[in-house]
C-alpha cells in the first residue's frame, strides 16, 4: 500500500471510482484502532454528513465501508474515520502510515437531516443514539455547573 500502486490511476471519472486522498496523520486509539485523517490529493469529494458513511479503498487488498469520525464542521476538505483492525482491509489501512495513499469514494447512506454544531458528537450505528443523548445530557449539566456525583 505505497504511492507506487497508485501510479497510472486514471483521472476521476466517475462517482463510483475511487478518488485518491494521502493520509494526513495517523493516531493509535489502542492495540488495534486507529485514527486516520486523509487529505484529498487533487479532486475533493463533498463533505459527509451526520449518518453518511465513506468507502475506502486499500490498494490491491479491498474496499471497505467506515463511518466518519470528524467534526463535520471542518471546511479543509479533510475527511477522519476511526477504523479498527478486523480484517485484512481494515488491518491494511490501520498500517496506512502519513503520506500513503487510499481511495475514497462517497459519501453514501442518508444523512439524519441534523444541523452539525462543534459540540455536537455523532454516530451512525443504532447505539450511537443512545450514546449520544446521554453524552448530550453529561455535557449540559457539566456547562452550566449542575453535575454532582449524585446525578451520575
Amino acid at each position: 500500500m505505497t504511492d507506487s500502486m497508485t501510479r497510472g490511476w486514471a483521472p476521476h471519472s466517475s462517482a463510483m471510482a475511487p478518488v485518491p486522498y494521502r493520509v494526513r496523520s495517523r493516531v493509535a486509539e489502542n492495540a488495534d484502532s486507529v485514527t486516520l485523517c486523509l487529505e484529498p490529493t487533487a479532486t475533493e469529494l463533498s463533505a459527509p454528513r451526520p449518518g453518511e458513511f465513506m468507502m475506502l479503498y486499500a490498494f490491491g487488498v479491498g474496499e471497505v465501508a467506515i463511518s466518519v469520525s470528524g467534526d463535520p464542521s471542518v471546511t479543509d476538505g479533510t475527511i477522519t474515520h476511526t477504523i479498527r483492525s478486523v480484517g485484512a482491509v481494515s488491518a491494511a489501512l490501520c498500517a496506512a502510515q502519513p503520506g500513503t495513499t487510499v481511495g475514497v469514494r462517497g459519501p453514501f447512506g442518508t444523512s439524519w437531516g441534523w444541523r452539525t454544531r462543534r459540540d455536537e458528537i455523532w454516530s451512525s450505528s443504532p447505539a450511537g443514539s443512545v450514546w449520544r443523548r446521554y453524552v448530550r445530557w453529561c455535557w449540559g449539566r457539566c456547562r452550566i455547573g449542575t453535575a454532582t456525583a449524585e446525578s451520575w
